[in-house]
């Protein structure tokens, strides 16, 4: 497993791995505004046996303290999670609004 200390360093690119979990563009389409399942559709189809060194990210729902608990057990970096309901605005905002 990679050390972010490693990875930042830029001495283990050949190992780094990106893993992709939204899709908001593809062949300057503006996907923003299509749901998200449309939206993992579309990406899993592009990544689908994807080489390239990016992953497609499948999204359990549900669970999250049990998803916590498990990313902390086996000494990930990080989680990336994002409400199904969540009230998301594309573009730019000032700092603090929402």
């Amino acid at each position: 497993m990679l050390d972010f200390d490693k990875l930042h360093s830029r001495t283990a690119d050949h190992l780094a791995v990106g893993f992709a979990f939204d899709l908001m563009m593809h062949d300057d389409v503006d996907l923003r505004h299509t749901p998200l399942s449309g939206r993992k559709a579309a990406h899993a189809k592009l990544l689908f046996r994807s080489h390239d060194g990016i992953q497609y990210v499948e999204h359990p729902e549900g669970h999250g303290e049990k998803m916590f608990v498990a990313v902390c057990d086996l000494g990930l970096e990080g989680i990336v999670s994002k409400k199904v309901r969540s009230l998301y605005r594309s573009g730019r905002r000032a700092r603090g609004s929402r």
